[in-house]
């Protein structure tokens, strides 16, 4: 498997292809563990349904695409792979399905490329936003992802950050979301900025120590690299982006960085697929063991597991199920395709694909996953701490809570003093949609519990928020002079006569 170009690494009758980074930076020189990890799973997937024979007289392929992360070159493959398997001999193969890419702008392309082709393009895992006209099996939660990240900065202390993003719709979407939640829970957003280099570094400088990095992953990946230098104005960093492996991919990183990683389901015969063979000409996964293996601060037999790697076995479950179906329903019960089966417009397709249910006998670990198609996500991290080239685990966090250990981290501050900003009001960010609350109802006590009657800090409260703790306190007060004086005048009032 070349640098940006394909192979088909299985032939089959009803072929998958599959659209990921497996390489990306300058001169598309940098391995993406992430990707190399989704693209091993996927192929344990496919030769497992195979050796089950899931499907009667009917075997899956899988074409794999290196696109480098390049838009143009991703939109032209994808198109090329219905080429290739249209001229398949000696009979055409069917393309079932694309999977990824995971970069919403370049899904939403590829997308409007291939649905006329009458091929759906799904995610290979679940993503922070939706990218129509690409299909999600699981619906994307961005005010979840927020959210979590607010529940560990006041889990660890922080009250004021600011907020670099990425330059597109993850980022854009992540950062909305991330001001409405700091500012339910009285986390002060000073900055909120795009870019990268010089520009970011300028609009951070004086303003909290403390940066959450949002968007993309090898672009969070790369913002990351150059805000942990030594003499950046950054005191601590905080990821939703990490990578399988943080010492590796963010191994020059000198400054404390908490990461959110997504939890999954653990496959225990990937890592042994993954060091297969390992004489064999396979680029990506050959450069992948490389990286790993050059990691002093591995410790021995460390494995690193990205949550995208089970979630890509599910969608080809899911493919397959799909398949199943379609076939038991076109070809009554004949094996291999026939030519109603092949003639399934996308729609038909993308129905099966959300109503079919996965056979997840072959990797049991997956039943118990909250990975059921139309679900909206529910994304739970492992906090992990980044400081001198070592990775300790930290605690657990979802969008209502986070639990941590003690973390060792810097006096933060802002240009080398205290904090004191109001949160940001982005003018050119739309209000957020689906921000949940703790309760239901207007809390006049905000963050406070019920049982703690100590208001939050009112000069960190929005005007609105003012108006109604005095209108509140006013009518309290209002209440008590009225009940004393109804009182008063009954144990003063003439007994009345009989």
């Amino acid at each position: 498997m070349g640098v940006g170009g394909s192979s088909l690494l299985i032939p089959g009758d009803a072929v998958l292809t599959l659209l990921l980074p497996l390489h990306h930076g300058p001169n598309c020189s940098q391995v993406g563990l992430t990707e190399v990890q989704v693209a091993e799973a996927t192929q344990m997937a496919v030769r497992k349904v195979n050796e089950a024979g899931l499907v009667p007289g009917v075997s899956l392929g899988l074409r794999v695409v290196d696109t480098c992360g390049v838009p143009s070159f991703t939109t032209k493959m994808a198109a090329v792979a219905w080429v290739e398997d249209s001229l398949a001999c000696p009979l055409p193969a069917l393309t079932l399905a694309i999977l990824g890419p995971n970069d919403v702008s370049i899904a939403s392309s590829a997308g409007v490329v291939v649905r006329p082709l009458g091929v759906p393009l799904l995610s290979y895992g679940p993503r922070s936003v939706p990218a129509p006209p690409s299909l999600d099996i699981i619906t994307p939660a961005p005010y979840r992802i927020a959210q979590a990240v607010v529940q560990v900065l006041t889990g660890a202390g922080v009250s004021a950050v600011s907020v670099v993003h990425t330059d597109d719709a993850e980022g854009e979407t992540l950062a909305q979301h991330l001001v409405e939640a700091a500012d339910y829970w009285y986390v002060c957003v000073a900055v909120v900025v795009t870019g990268t280099g010089g520009e970011v570094m300028a609009a951070i400088r004086g303003g909290p120590g403390a940066v959450v990095v949002l968007g993309s992953r090898h672009h969070v990946q790369l913002l990351a690299r150059t805000l942990g230098q030594p003499g950046s104005p950054v005191d601590l960093l905080l990821l939703t982006e990490g990578g399988p492996m943080p010492q590796v991919e963010l191994g020059d990183v000198t400054v404390p960085t908490i990461i959110l990683q997504r939890t999954a389901p653990v496959l225990p015969e990937f890592l042994t697929f993954l060091e297969r063979d390992l004489a064999a000409e396979d680029t990506p996964r050959r450069h992948y063991l490389a990286a790993v293996a050059e990691c002093a601060s591995c410790p021995d037999g460390h494995f690193g597991y990205d949550a995208a790697a089970p979630a890509a076995v599910d969608v080809v479950l899911r493919c397959v199920a799909a398949l199943r179906d379609a076939h038991m329903t076109s070809c009554g019960g004949k094996e291999g395709l026939c030519n109603k089966l092949n003639g399934l417009g996308v729609d038909a397709w993308e129905e099966l694909l959300l109503s079919s249910t996965p056979d997840t006998t072959i990797f049991p670990e997956l039943a118990q996953a909250t990975l059921s198609s139309g679900t909206e996500d529910l994304p739970h991290f492992t906090v992990k701490l980044l400081h001198g080239g070592n990775l300790t685990q930290a605690g657990q966090a979802d969008a209502t809570s986070a639990i941590l250990g003690e973390m060792e981290l810097p006096e933060l501050g802002c240009g080398g003093g205290p904090c004191s900003c109001k949160n940001y009001r982005p003018g050119s960010l739309p209000p957020a949609a689906n921000i949940t609350r703790p309760a239901s109802g207007f809390n006049i006590f905000s963050g406070s519990d019920w049982w703690s009657w100590e208001l939050p800090p009112l000069h960190e409260a929005s005007g609105s928020e003012l108006t109604v703790y005095v209108t509140a306190f006013s009518m309290v007060v209002l209440i008590l002079l009225i009940s004393a004086m109804v009182c008063t005048y009954n144990i003063v009032k003439p007994p009345p006569r009989n």
